[in-house]
């Protein structure tokens, strides 16, 4: 991706592996969750602008974990608003 990709935005939907299964019943499972937050770290590595983002659906509890997730990792997370 270095050098074709200048910024990417990964969505992040839940601040934990439990719930991101129940949000998203993701093909590959619980192992999914820490597998995006692997892919957002090595994306740091190669791409200069890596961030997260939540939907502001969630409760203000979860949105405040996810920004101690984005923190602990040193990627911004940007809040969308549900149109």
């Amino acid at each position: 991706m270095s050098g074709l990709v200048d910024s990417i935005s990964i969505s992040l939907n839940a601040p934990s592996a439990d719930e991101y299964l129940k949000i998203t019943n993701p093909e590959f499972g619980i192992e999914s969750f820490q597998s995006l937050l692997n892919f957002a770290q090595a994306s740091k590595k190669v791409i200069g602008d890596v961030y997260f983002s939540v939907v502001d659906i969630l409760t203000e509890e979860q949105i405040l974990r996810c920004k101690e997730i984005s923190e602990r990792m040193n990627i911004p997370l940007k809040i969308r608003h549900k149109a």
